[in-house]
């Protein structure tokens, strides 16, 4: 046994006070003690309080083995926590295999719902029999660890997001916000994007949060007709005039043939009409299979769907996803907008995206437009429609222009664009 380790066989420690560095010295010890050891990894994502855990899981496991097959629970991480088993081998044979793991798993499920911690993912991984290996020891200890836990880690926050997400599409909890998309001529709003979030103040409130863990869980185009459907929805009971455009976000690779079967009435009354729907396609993904996406593309024109490539200057395909979209609006990333009132660069890029649209016949957007002085240089290079902060937040009620949008609308408007050649 090495020098270092001077606590009893006996000892279990404090689960709270403990991190991976104590775990694997835990381990270490218990692997070269008189009784053979098997470890399994717990992850619990979002992970309860840390007593709630220990509690949790001691509980657990003392009723799938019994209490003196517990050696230890130890607290590795936020997420991660080590359960140590010990005993002969007829002990050990109850936790050799998969199904053991998953009867753990379905029992810590189960009490955490109990305890009121039901949004949790767990994942049970199981390693192999500990076995001394003198001075590799730790390495083998820190390499079990770490392997074990990645992967429990990674399965519980999936399964935390599967039921965070299917809890909300279950539940219709999300919330569509509407961004005015302005003509900065006319000085008048043309329509509005929808924008996707979670419930006030819950973990995936923001969009970015929301749309990881639809990927991570499977469940993104799920999302994507759940965004679809309430966009509808919502701007057929918000919207005051019929003329206006509703802009939604769409991924590429969710522009399938029709909506899934889910519980929609997709010929609802209420729905904001097709022909009044921009399709805004992001870039951000490359597009795996260009033919179908072109007769996805063509399909929905034929019902009436309109198209804006969106964050032109930040994505994958750029130009050519352009060629085959063929859109009608271009929006215009905010990384060229903000700053282009002073960097030269950025407006001879905007000027040359504005040249491109109208040889193809579509209108330009430039999005996140903050300052008037940005709003000041995009009207001066001709470009046709504005977003951002400085227009409007993003409201659940359709906003309206925010007042000091109208001086700068009017400032921009009579600056007009430059004699640069191109049509007002």
């Amino acid at each position: 046994m090495p020098a270092a380790v001077t606590r009893s066989a006996a000892w279990v420690p404090d689960a709270e006070a403990l991190d991976r560095t104590d775990a694997e010295e835990l381990l270490a010890e218990r692997t070269v003690a008189d009784r053979p050891t098997r470890v399994l990894m717990v992850g619990i994502d979002p992970p309860p309080p840390p007593a709630a855990t220990a509690a949790v899981i001691r509980g657990a496991a003392t009723q799938l083995v019994g209490a003196r097959g517990v050696v230890a629970v130890c607290r590795c991480d936020s997420v991660l926590t080590a359960l140590i088993l010990g005993g002969g081998g007829a002990q050990l044979g109850r936790v050799n295999d998969r199904r053991t793991a998953q009867a753990l798993e379905v029992e810590v499920g189960a009490r955490l719902k109990a305890a009121g911690h039901a949004a949790c993912g767990v994942s049970v991984v199981a390693g192999s029999e500990a076995a001394p290996l003198d001075d590799k020891l730790r390495l083998m200890v820190r390499a079990q660890v770490d392997t074990l836990g990645d992967r429990a880690a990674t399965l519980a926050r999936s399964r935390a997001h599967l039921q965070l997400v299917a809890s909300l599409l279950e539940g219709e909890r999300l919330r569509i916000l509407f961004q005015p998309i302005v003509h900065l001529d006319r000085r008048q709003i043309v329509g509005y994007e929808a924008l996707c979030r979670g419930p006030v103040d819950h973990p995936l409130e923001t969009p970015g949060r929301l749309f990881d863990a639809a990927e991570q869980s499977g469940l993104l185009g799920e999302l994507h007709w759940e965004l679809v459907w309430l966009a509808r929805l919502r701007a057929g009971e918000r919207f005051g005039r019929p003329d206006l455009l509703l802009f939604i976000n769409v991924e590429p690779r969710e522009l399938g043939d029709a909506p899934p079967p889910r519980r929609h009435d997709w010929d609802h009354p209420d729905l904001w009409p097709e022909p009044k729907i921009v399709a805004e396609v992001t870039e951000r993904r490359p597009i795996a299979h260009l033919t179908a996406f072109r007769r996805h593309i063509d399909r929905h024109r034929r019902r009436g769907y309109r198209y804006a490539l969106d964050d032109v200057g930040s994505g994958y395909a750029g130009l050519g996803t352009l060629a085959l979209l063929t859109p009608e609006f271009i929006k215009v990333d905010m990384h060229l907008v903000h700053g282009c009132e002073a960097d030269p660069v950025r407006r001879s890029v905007v000027s040359a995206l504005v040249d491109l649209a109208r040889s193809i016949g579509a209108a330009v957007i430039a999005e996140g437009i903050e300052t008037p002085g940005q709003l000041l240089a995009l009207r001066r290079l001709g470009v046709d429609l504005g977003q951002g902060f400085l227009l409007a937040h993003p409201a659940e009620a359709p906003p309206q222009l925010a007042p000091e949008a109208a001086a700068a609308l009017g400032q921009a408007g009579a600056a007009g664009p430059r004699a640069m050649g191109r049509p007002a």
